[in-house]
């Protein structure tokens, strides 16, 4: 079990995350360093037991597009209008983020998602690229 030493005029603390990895944090005082301790061993024991969800991978969206094209795409008759779609529209705008950072708000303030999202038969949504061009 983990404890808080000290570390020069801090405290620090070396517990283990439910994948059995060190996470080492520091702390002002001795009292911060316990109580992060307790929380922290808390979400452990819930994950561990199936009462919470493991915190996701931090993954890029460029991954994401890459598994998609391996796993989804080439599955598809639509093949080359995934890989269309991805290189022009989706890469562009979200190849570098983070996927924890991708959400319908972000996508609204960039203008990639209409406002208004509209239900299209036949594919689900139809999204609005930067310029204003529908596509989806």
């Amino acid at each position: 079990m983990a404890k808080p030493i000290r570390h020069g005029d801090k405290w620090r603390i070396r517990p283990k995350d439910e994948n059995g990895n060190r996470i080492s944090k520091v702390f002002d005082t001795k009292e911060e360093a316990n109580f992060w301790l307790a929380r922290q061993q808390t979400e452990v024991g819930e994950i561990k037991r199936g009462y919470r969800i493991p915190t996701p991978k931090d993954r890029a969206f460029n991954e994401l597009c890459d598994y998609w094209l391996k796993n989804h795409s080439s599955q598809k008759r639509s093949e080359r209008s995934d890989r269309s779609i991805i290189k022009v529209h989706l890469r562009p705008a979200f190849g570098r983020l983070q996927l924890k950072n991708i959400g319908v708000e972000f996508a609204e303030k960039l203008g990639v998602i209409d406002q208004s999202i509209e239900k299209d038969r036949d594919r689900g949504f139809t999204f609005v690229d930067a310029k204003g061009k529908r596509w989806g």
